[in-house]
């Protein structure tokens, strides 16, 4: 684990102080909004990279209880739909558990109602490499009665090299997707 440098005033940066800071943390990648019932990030991923932070702020989609999904993209075309494995389990205010929604043909990432916002981040593990992909995240609704998160991930159970990300919802959806890519050491 690399420590950072803390520095106190007359002190001096040198280039490996800087070289130091600059190979931590997350690194932006792209950015967009979504829109109509499809939004596709096209070459958002690359050998540069193995595992990402995507973050969606501001999500709503133009009806009620409709769910946010999302697809892995080679080029522009989506992944095998019969190869997915993925669950989202749903908790309210108050503790009430709800029931946890399975896929096999695209993960679920979130959901909302008409009128209000939800809010996520998901962490995407190998989309590059020859090798399952996987996803692990956690979204929030905040309703005008509850509150509600969601918490899940899955696995494409193919060994495909993914390059890009689809989301899509069943109704026109609003709302800013943000990708980063987690540095390597």
């Amino acid at each position: 684990m690399t420590v950072l440098p803390t520095f106190t005033t007359g002190q001096v940066l040198t280039s490996s102080d800087a070289n130091s800071m600059a190979n931590s943390g997350l690194v932006y990648i792209t950015s967009g909004a979504l829109s109509s019932t499809a939004t596709n990030f096209v070459g958002c991923f690359s050998s540069t990279y193995t595992n990402y932070r995507i973050t969606l702020t501001g999500l709503g989609i133009a009806n009620s209880a409709s769910w946010l999904y999302m697809r892995y993209l080679v080029g522009t075309t989506p992944s095998a739909t019969a190869y997915f494995g993925s669950h989202m389990g749903l908790n309210s205010v108050g503790g009430t558990s709800y029931p946890v929604w399975h896929s096999a043909t695209q993960h679920y990432l979130m959901n909302t109602d008409s009128g209000t916002q939800s809010n996520g981040s998901f962490d995407i593990y190998n989309p590059q490499a020859s090798a399952r992909t996987g996803f692990m995240g956690q979204s929030t609704n905040q309703q005008a009665t509850s509150f509600l998160q969601y918490q899940g991930g899955g696995t494409h159970d193919l060994s495909t090299q993914h390059d890009g990300l689809r989301f899509f919802a069943d109704y026109t959806m609003n709302g800013t997707v943000t990708i980063h890519g987690y540095r390597k050491a």
